[in-house]
């Protein structure tokens, strides 16, 4: 890897905290370029003229975690030029339709759903605006929410995804949370992971 200085450079990632099939790999990130925690943890092929991303995919659960990681993204893409999709994977309808009558209708639960998080994309997209990034904000619903994210990354052309995991120390370092972790294992682009 080039010892020319990258505009996000800076902070090492040590190999144990990169994932699947990147052994002796080393990546540089500068906190301070997106509100001191992420690390990129995961690329295929990654090298120093190829991290200056053009689009970033943030996932969204409604924590309290990846409320803090929505400002953070969007400085990283205002410093590196990216435009930026919030997504959120919508919950599947948790019912049996032939079930008991007693409980939202299908339409009904995807439609109060589909609402909610387009509020909550809303006020991202606005901030974003704000910062000067370009920003719309997208909903899927998927089998798992890392297939989602997975698949949003794919259809919306992202080369990048920014996501919160919980920011862990010693042993337990080791081990982040398991969505975060499975978009790592089968990713086919780089995942910067706030903490």
């Amino acid at each position: 890897m080039s010892s020319r200085a990258h505009p996000v450079a800076g902070k090492i990632i040590s190999k144990s905290f990169i994932s699947s099939g990147l052994s002796g790999t080393r990546l540089r990130m500068a906190p301070a370029n997106c509100g001191g925690g992420c690390r990129i943890a995961h690329s295929n092929a990654v090298s120093q003229k190829n991290l200056m991303f053009k689009h970033i995919l943030l996932p969204l659960d409604g924590s309290e975690l990846s409320a803090k990681a929505v400002p953070a993204a969007i400085e990283f893409a205002r410093t590196t030029g990216a435009k930026l999709t919030p997504y959120t994977c919508l919950e599947e309808y948790p019912f049996l339709q032939s079930s008991d009558a007693g409980h939202e209708k299908k339409a009904v639960f995807e439609r109060r759903i589909e609402a909610a998080a387009r509020e909550e994309l809303a006020k991202i997209e606005s901030a974003a605006a704000q910062a000067g990034v370009p920003c719309t904000g997208a909903t899927s619903i998927a089998s798992a929410p890392y297939r989602g994210i997975i698949e949003m990354a794919k259809e919306r052309g992202c080369d990048v995804v920014f996501m919160a995991s919980h920011g862990r120390r010693g042993i337990s370092g080791l081990l982040l949370g398991s969505e975060t972790q499975k978009v790592l294992t089968h990713s086919e682009i780089p995942v910067v992971v706030f903490r």
